[in-house]
């Protein structure tokens, strides 16, 4: 997933590429590597700051962020439906999908705490782990399953990996 002056980009497996702008009202949509545009998916949203496309591409994770909402939803890509992941006062973000697809992990911006859940909306989030650093955020997740990427804000080193 790339987010770039506003336009969020990410591909799945198959080659399939799924693009959107951010921020506003945005409909998302999957395009070919010709540039010629598939099939929109489900209606447009509003408040997509960034979206991952799940592993085996049946679902999308979009963070929202409007007056109302700052969490992350789900999009059946298939039947356009959208729910609601996530339900926190403060604002939920970089989603992360576990290899097989049944785990998200996800943060609370500023927070050193990362969070994981299952992706069938079953049970609350729990604490996936604690960072010493402030502003943990996750970025991959490893294919086995066994490591996960995030980026740390450090005040001496600034970004750390």
């Amino acid at each position: 997933m790339a987010t770039q002056s506003g336009v969020s980009v990410t591909a799945s497996a198959t080659g399939l590429l799924l693009y959107a702008g951010s921020g506003q009202v945005t409909q998302l949509a999957w395009w070919d590597r010709t540039g010629k545009q598939l099939s929109k998916i489900g209606e447009p949203i509003d408040g997509i700051v960034m979206f991952r496309l799940s592993p085996d591409g049946r679902q999308i994770a979009i963070q929202r962020a409007t007056a109302e909402v700052h969490d992350l939803w789900l999009l059946d890509s298939d039947r356009g439906i959208v729910s609601r992941f996530t339900a926190d006062r403060t604002l939920t973000t970089q989603p992360v999908w576990s290899p097989d697809g049944r785990t998200m992990v996800f943060t609370h911006l500023g927070s050193s705490t990362l969070f994981r859940k299952p992706t069938n909306g079953i049970g609350s989030e729990q604490v996936a782990f604690q960072r010493a650093m402030n502003n943990a955020l996750p970025l991959d997740w490893s294919p086995d399953g066994r490591w996960l990427l995030t980026r740390e804000t450090n005040p001496d080193t600034k970004y750390d990996i």
